[in-house]
């Protein structure tokens, strides 16, 4: 009936009640052993009389001895906090009852299975068993448990405006009868571990709330989790978490259900290399393997698949089809070192536009969620690229050639004057990557904004001065104090003067960069050969060091003479030359170098239309589009696995705000992109064709990290909070610190009322007189 603080031996228990039973009665005797026999001839009659009334006097000395054990007994029972697991005594004696609180880590770490095959999420499951062992020992036991991923539902954004959501707990509150085991077994075949990289944070939030509101119940919190090094090694969220649960009085015990860290490769990153992709050209792709564990990994094998998609018919009946899918060589990776990550390159290629899908698949280990990856590549018939040149002038021809000669690289570049950009709209500038504008006089400020929006929004902006070109104006409308696009201030034309020794460094000197990686780190680079007769030089003033420009070449390696200069503005980026495209202040385009270095910096150029930003399991996507553009209704397609032919589809409806259409799909709630694959949306336009999404999905590799935080590390993380990370095997039924229902409150009145009762009888036993 009874628990305690220091032992959970009845021995000691033992001996300390017979302690306390036998010191009133030993000081009772010595204190009767005080008295010596006098003989006095009066003492006869009150003899006499003391015999009449002797057992009234033992009666009361025997109650005033029974009180004085009760008083000890009292305060060791109340200095121990006993308490009472009876439902209807601790009820009669104004106890509560106990309620277990068990939250069970289900991000996609808790795969991670040992060598026979069992899972971290397998031993949590198990450990619920012996948890409910312990709440099945005690009568007057209450039972909640509640999965990582649904305190996620504690709140979501849903169109920028938060809104309240019902926890979902699989269990939630349940008394712990004889029924309940098969309860807690039928729960337990249901569980499944998610895909998703969550924390405790949002969980220990939704019970923290419920404990709150339940102040008279006695309250266990366990976690059961892997308890992985990244996850908790930088917890500054969850840490004041649980001390603030602790404060309340709660009992926090934390199960380890991990093993030894396995070994487990992860493919971190998959992405085009380049950024100009068109159909019938082969297409650079890039892997990155990273070895999160403490061994090396020798001998992988990344197996690469493409998916090839046709654009659905206008209006087509059923959203099923094949894609030619092919295997490719697959990529051979001799060994990875503990905690390194190595790169490899590989050819794809596609013969149709459209949006295309690469997977990379390594092989099986400890952690299988993270061995693949999926990227998806939107390939177009041809890159455009808009060439603005003076009407007189040939640097536009020398550009044109260089971008694409023979028609080979799949860039299609347009001629125009500057009349052509001024009348221009912002939508049919959108339709170019980049823009070239050679030898231009000068610019309107409307034509500039129009600029400014087509490389804020991600367009690429290639600058060439020229003879015709008006340094004055150029600085004043494009480079407007350091906040327009021009990455510097033109102030003048300097004439170089013609080396004399052929030692002297070469006219063009390049930095370390992109564009310039054919020449960099060459010795008796051809563009070595490249001279420069006049270069556009900045305005004295201006200082490198407080700009966002970087100077990306020099003329013959002077700091103080910029070539080439770049700056980022929005999601684009500007290139300025500080020379010529054409033959009039260099013979740059007469060098072999000058293709290849133009054709880099185009595709450098062109990034910002190509989002690198990754999509994780669990991310929500939102789509708006004008009302005149598509139907209310779209088709949301499951991601693909490997058997394609059995994805499932279904309609959806777009919500209606003012004049768009938009809605919302997916969220770590939802079980709409719980899953990592490949996921369509074909929106059907006004004449029933489609415009089709098509993204991928992938693990959050942040949860791959498996190495297991030390029991110290641990410790110090937690400060002051009294609780230890137990292994799931060494978790006990029989807790350290029992929480029963506090008898505090009787035990105190108890203690008072028996402490009047010891003085009454005292006093009427002449003790006190």
């Amino acid at each position: 009936m009874f628990d305690n603080l220091f032992s959970p031996s009845p021995w000691v228990w033992a001996t300390l009640v017979s302690c306390l039973i036998a010191l009133p009665i030993a000081i009772h005797l010595i204190h009767r052993l005080r008295y010596r026999k006098v003989k006095w001839a009066a003492m006869e009659f009150l003899i006499k009389s003391h015999k009449e009334n002797q057992k009234w006097v033992w009666l009361k000395q025997l109650f005033l001895l029974l009180s004085r054990i009760a008083i000890l007994l009292t305060s060791l029972f109340l200095f121990a906090q006993v308490g009472c697991e009876n439902d209807r005594i601790s009820k009669i004696l104004g106890g509560s009852t106990t309620h277990h609180y068990v939250l069970l880590d289900d991000s996609y770490s808790m795969l991670e299975s040992d060598s026979s095959g069992q899972s971290a999420f397998d031993r949590a499951s198990l450990t619920l068993s012996t948890i409910l062992q312990r709440a099945q020992a005690r009568p007057n036991q209450r039972f909640s448990l509640i999965r990582y991923s649904a305190g996620l539902g504690n709140t979501e954004e849903l169109f920028d405006e938060p809104t309240t959501k019902s926890i979902q707990f699989d269990i939630e509150g349940e008394p712990v009868d004889k029924a309940f085991e098969k309860r807690v077994e039928s729960v337990r075949g249901s569980l499944k571990c998610t895909q998703l990289a969550i924390g405790p944070r949002s969980s220990l939030q939704a019970i923290q709330t419920q404990i709150e509101e339940n102040q008279t119940e006695n309250t266990i919190v366990y976690l059961l989790s892997d308890f992985r090094e990244s996850d908790w090694e930088r917890s500054k969220e969850t840490i004041p978490e649980l001390a603030s649960i602790e404060q309340i009085g709660v009992g926090i015990e934390l199960i380890g259900c991990s093993e030894k860290s396995p070994s487990n490769l992860v493919v971190t990153d998959l992405y085009p290399k380049v950024n100009v992709r068109v159909a019938e050209a082969p297409l650079m792709m890039e892997l990155k393997l990273s070895n999160w564990t403490d061994n090396v990994i020798s001998k992988s094998r990344i197996q690469i698949e493409t998916y090839t998609f046709d654009d659905p018919a206008p209006n087509q009946s059923s959203p099923f089809f094949d894609p030619g899918k092919m295997e490719l060589p697959s990529v051979f990776v001799e060994s990875v070192a503990p905690g390194k990550t190595v790169t490899r390159s590989f050819p794809v290629y596609f013969d149709r536009p459209g949006i295309h899908v690469v997977r990379a698949k390594s092989d099986q280990d400890g952690l299988n969620l993270d061995n693949q990856r999926w990227a998806t590549v939107r390939v177009e018939n041809e890159v455009d690229v808009l060439l603005v040149d003076d009407p007189l002038g040939s640097d536009a021809e020398f550009l044109a050639l260089a971008l694409n000669p023979g028609n080979m690289t799949g860039i299609r570049t347009q001629t125009e004057d500057k009349i052509f950009l001024r009348n221009s709209s912002p939508n049919e500038l959108h339709d170019f990557d980049v823009i070239f504008l050679t030898n231009i006089d000068r610019l309107e400020p409307t034509t500039v904004t129009k600029l400014e929006q087509f490389v804020r929004a991600g367009g690429g902006l290639a600058l060439f001065p020229g003879p015709e070109t008006n340094l004055a104006r150029w600085t004043d409308v494009m480079f407007k104090n350091g906040s327009g696009l021009l990455p510097l201030p033109w102030k003048q034309v300097e004439e170089i003067p013609a080396e004399s020794s052929p030692n002297d460094v070469a006219d063009f000197t390049p930095n370390r960069h992109p564009i310039f990686a054919p020449v960099f780190d060459v010795k008796n680079s051809i563009l070595d050969s490249v001279q420069i007769e006049f270069v556009v030089q900045p305005d004295p003033n201006w200082n490198p060091l407080n700009s966002d420009a970087q100077i990306l070449a020099n003329v013959r390696g002077k700091e103080n003479k910029p070539l080439v200069v770049e700056t980022s503005f929005g999601k684009g980026r500007v290139i300025s030359f500080l020379t010529t495209a054409g033959p009039d202040w260099n013979n740059w385009c007469r060098n072999a170098t000058y293709p290849a270095i133009l054709w880099l910096m185009e595709d450098y150029l062109a990034a910002g239309r190509n989002d690198r930003s990754e999509n994780f399991v669990g991310d929500s996507f939102r789509f708006q589009f004008p009302r005149d553009e598509v139907q209310k209704n779209f088709v949301y397609l499951s991601p693909i696995s490997d058997k394609i032919n059995e994805r499932s589809f279904e309609t959806k409806t777009l919500q209606i705000l003012e004049d768009s259409y938009q809605t919302t799909i997916g969220g770590k709630t939802s079980n709409e992109t719980n899953r990592a694959g490949i996921y369509d949306f074909w929106f059907q336009k006004p004449d029933s064709s489609y415009d089709v999404q098509r993204l991928a999905l992938n693990p959050d590799v942040r949860e791959s990290r498996l190495k297991v935080i030390e029991p110290q590390q641990f410790e110090l993380q937690l400060g002051k909070m009294k609780m230890n990370l137990v292994p799931w095997d060494a978790f006990s039924p029989e807790p350290v610190r029992r929480n029963s229902s506090s008898l505090g409150l009787f035990l105190l009145t108890l203690f008072l009322m028996l402490w009047i009762l010891e003085t009454l009888l005292a006093y009427s036993n002449s003790y006190a007189r």
